[in-house]
Parts: structure tokens; C-alpha cells; sequence
């Protein structure tokens, strides 16, 4: 099967989404199917691969991570034509899911989306956070119209997508998967576990609470700089280690100094996917205060790395680690230092989920992602054909 993914998020950057579209590629094309990636151009980049095509495009003025590609389809469609394309993939709402919309309609080609993002919980990336809720949703919800079919990460996205989106199109719910072995493999010994400490100003005795993702507003790392200056008192060898990049780094900084707390909150900015495991395997709990998750795959990673988790109460959390089987929740913004004194103070507890954390993961194989995706492309396909049919006779 020939497949085109259509993706705003591809290299040069590195983010969550590319390791989640790259997991499916490699399992796909595991399978006999070719991949070929629409991704917006970055200036002074050069691809190698001659799988990817490249649509011209410019910075996004509001979040210059990002480039903003030409809404122009010709191209693209001449490429989709040359590669054959079976189906249109898109990994997102904008500049190339309108091309991929276009590219499939053009094509008489089956479109789906996959559901990526909660785009309501970024909307101060858009337009300086000017425009209000309802008018924001209501501009998204006209993107969701053209997908034929949709891949959810969650329950979670699904219902938002039927009730908030009023979305009537098939909707899959598909957990992103993982290479669990990468983080399960991954060999720390003391000796490297006390090295990476160092490096970043920790000594062997810290007990150390790990947060891994893009440093932004809507990942909500500011609750957990408010919790641990609340428990330092008690645990003056408590840090916080914040593991990524992002723009809210020197908001999150200067609030760190607010509480005092600016020489136990450790940013270590991006670190290589492929080194991420170290992070996780030398720190002792895994923190997260997001609600923006769509399926939250750090909290898979740090289950899969065997560490114990403190999570904030919604389903997409919830869904990870068993409705609390797993690890322990907080609901609002200050219950967060009791769930941690709840952990420090019951080692037994610590211990037991320890001992579960990596069996939890086990459901999000990067093997089990590419099996239902292809099966459901399968399916898509017969059904596509089936529309057609019944369109020809009307």
C-alpha cells in the first residue's frame, strides 16, 4: 500500500508528535508499505530521503518553532500522482491537512486524520490568545469536516471529538504505541545514574521527580514548582528535574526564584530522544500536572522505565495507569504535594508500584500501533470503495 502522511511536525524539530509518526512509519513499512512524508520546508535543511516531499513554507510568526506551509496543492498533488497513493494520511488540522484534504478530494482518495492535539489548550500560540473559546472551536470544528475517518489516541479524544466537534465521520480509537524496548533495555548502572546527577547539580542522596515534554503553558509545570516549594521543608533533598525545551522556560525560571526553590528546580532543556531513558531511570517519580493530553506517551515512557507516577486527575491519565492501579492521582493543583508526602512516607507503596509500572506499559507496543493502524487502513479502504460504488449508481 502506497500511503502518504501529511505532517506539520517533521525534521529538523523534535517533539512528541514526530516520534509518534515516525513509531507508526517504521511499523508500516515493517509491513510492506511504502511512506511517503509531506512536511513544510526549514531553510538549510536537506532531506536524503527521496520519500519526503517538501512544501514551501515560512515561520510561524507566533511560535517560530514552527513553519507555516503554502496553502498551493499543485505540487504536492503532482507528487501524490507520482507516488500512486492508496490513501491520504494527515497528522494535522492546518496548512498541510488542508492540502491533504484537497490532495484526497482531488484523487478520490479515502482521508483520515489522526488526532494529535487538544488544540484548545494551545490557544495562546494562536493570534495572541485574542480570539474567545466558542469562535476558536468553532474554526476547528469546520477543519474536522473534510476527514472521511479519524484515529483518536483515546476515549478521551473521541468523546471530544462527537460532542464538542460534532464529528459524524468513523472515529478509531487507536493508543499510540512505543518502542518499549528502547526504554525497557536501556542500561543504567550506578555509576552512570551518579554521573548523569552530577551533571546536572544532584547529588546520590536527592530523591528526584521527573517531568519530560515541551515546556509550555498547557503542560502546567508551574503546579509543580508550587508543590515542591510547599514540600521542601519536609524534604529539603526533593528536586524537580524538567527534562525538554519549549518557550515557558524562563516564566517557569523566574517563578522557581519566586518560591526559593530556584536550586532544586533542574531544566535541562532538550535532550536526544535516544538518551531520554537516562533521564527517566535517574530520576525516583514521574510528575505530571497537564489536562492538555491527548493519550500522554511520557507517562508510558516512565512506566516503561519501571518509576512510580503521580498524575493529575483526567481520563487521558487515567486511561494509563489503570484508574489509579498504576499510580497515584491528584485532582486539583494543590493536592499535588500530598500525593507526594503520600508516596515519600509509604516506601511498600513506592516499591509496589515499581514493580507494576513496566507490565502497564505493555499494552502500548509500538507492534500493537502498527498492526491496528493497517488493519483499519484495510478496512478504510473497502469502505471507501463501498461509497464510491453507491455514488456511481445515485
Amino acid at each position: 500500500m502506497n500511503i502518504g502522511f501529511f505532517t506539520e511536525c517533521w525534521d529538523p524539530q523534535i517533539n512528541g508528535v514526530i516520534t509518534s509518526i515516525k513509531n507508526l512509519q517504521y511499523e508500516l513499512i515493517k509491513r510492506h508499505n511504502s511512506i511517503y512524508v509531506f512536511a513544510p520546508h526549514y531553510k538549510n535543511h536537506n532531506d536524503n530521503d527521496p520519500h519526503i516531499f517538501r512544501q514551501w513554507a515560512i515561520k510561524y510568526f507566533f511560535q517560530p518553532e514552527f513553519n507555516f506551509a503554502s496553502l498551493l496543492k499543485f505540487k504536492a498533488l503532482r507528487k501524490a500522482r507520482q507516488w500512486n497513493l492508496d490513501l491520504v494520511h494527515s497528522h494535522t488540522e492546518f496548512s498541510l491537512g488542508i492540502i491533504a484534504s484537497g490532495v484526497a478530494k482531488q484523487l478520490n482518495l479515502p482521508f483520515v486524520l489522526t488526532f494529535h492535539t487538544l488544540w484548545e489548550f494551545y490557544s495562546h500560540y494562536f493570534l495572541w490568545d485574542i480570539l474567545p473559546q466558542n469562535m476558536f472551536r468553532y474554526i476547528l470544528s469546520l477543519l474536522y469536516k473534510s476527514p472521511d475517518y479519524f484515529i483518536a489516541p483515546s476515549e478521551k479524544v473521541k468523546t471530544y471529538l462527537e460532542t464538542i466537534m460534532s464529528v459524524t465521520a468513523t472515529i478509531k480509537v487507536i493508543p499510540t504505541g512505543l518502542n518499549l524496548n528502547h526504554f525497557f533495555d536501556y542500561d543504567v548502572t550506578p555509576h552512570i545514574r551518579r554521573e548523569f546527577r552530577k551533571k546536572y547539580g544532584m547529588t546520590p542522596d536527592d530523591k528526584v521527580m521527573v517531568f519530560v515534554g515541551r515546556i509550555g503553558k498547557e503542560k502546567s509545570v508551574d503546579v509543580l514548582i508550587r508543590g515542591l516549594a510547599q514540600l521542601m521543608g519536609e524534604y529539603p533533598h526533593l528536586k524537580l528535574l524538567v527534562v525538554g525545551g519549549g518557550p515557558g522556560i524562563p516564566e517557569l525560571q523566574r517563578l522557581a526564584k519566586k518560591h526559593h526553590v530556584e536550586h532544586s528546580v533542574i531544566f535541562t532543556g532538550y535532550i536526544p530522544w535516544e538518551h531520554i531513558p537516562l533521564a527517566y531511570k535517574s530520576s525516583d517519580i514521574f510528575v505530571l500536572a497537564s489536562v492538555s493530553e491527548t493519550q500522554g506517551l511520557v507517562t508510558v515512557e516512565a512506566l516503561a522505565c519501571g518509576l512510580p507516577i503521580i498524575v493529575r486527575k483526567d481520563q487521558a491519565n487515567l486511561d494509563i495507569i489503570g484508574n489509579g492501579r498504576f499510580g497515584l492521582v491528584f485532582n486539583k493543583p494543590e493536592e499535588f504535594p500530598a500525593a507526594v508526602k503520600l508516596l515519600l512516607s509509604h516506601p511498600e507503596l513506592e516499591k509496589d508500584l515499581k514493580a507494576k509500572a513496566q507490565k502497564a506499559s505493555l499494552k502500548y507496543s509500538v507492534e500493537q500501533f502498527g498492526k491496528q493502524v493497517l488493519e483499519y487502513y484495510n478496512w478504510i479502504i473497502e469502505d471507501h470503495k463501498g461509497k464510491m460504488s453507491s455514488s456511481a449508481y445515485r
